[in-house]
């Protein structure tokens, strides 16, 4: 489901791309080789070369979810940035995003025995999906007018959860990301 999710957003953003001329798409490589897959489509408004919509989504591999001990499946985003150059949207930026979150939470019940061992009685899962609302600042460059490569820092406040107070009330959001400009 989410790399059918992902394959739309790319083709989504290649056909704005083809007609606008201002978009971008990018992803993190260094995340692709741990397991976290990604592609983002970063478009500039019309009349306003440094302001910029954005729209991403992911996928987590199981491997991934073992290695960093989450639960993330996967998620879909969408933000909005202001670069502080006048023109152009490369440079430093500020932002806002929100992102939707799925999340399976697998859990085993059980109890541990006299000898503090774990004997399970069986377990499940259930999703515990979330949306979260926030801002990111960051820095892109762009180099020879078609390569870009960003790193971007926020946090995010928990707006909605499917399994109520299984979250913290916040999370943080970054990332570097290297990016094609069409």
């Amino acid at each position: 489901m989410m790399k059918k999710t992902i394959a739309i957003v790319a083709l989504i953003a290649t056909a704005f791309g083809t007609k606008a001329q201002n978009i971008e798409i990018k992803t993190n490589p260094f995340g692709m080789a741990a397991g976290a897959y990604n592609i983002t489509g970063e478009f500039v408004l019309p009349n306003f070369g440094n302001r910029t919509l954005l729209a991403s989504a992911w996928f987590n591999t199981e491997d991934f979810q073992d290695w960093f001990s989450t639960n993330r499946d996967g998620g879909l985003s969408l933000g909005y940035r202001q670069y502080f150059n006048p023109r152009e949207d490369k440079g430093a930026f500020l932002g806002l995003t929100s992102r939707y979150i799925l999340n399976t939470d697998s859990y085993n019940n059980g109890y541990y025995d006299m000898d503090g061992n774990w004997i399970s009685s069986g377990g499940s899962t259930r999703s515990d999906d979330y949306l979260s609302i926030g801002f990111v600042g960051g820095y892109k460059y762009v180099y020879n007018d078609k390569i870009s490569v960003e790193g971007f820092l926020g946090m995010g406040r928990i707006a909605w959860s499917e399994q109520e107070d299984s979250w913290d009330p916040a999370e943080f959001i970054g990332g570097i990301n290297f990016g094609y400009r069409f």
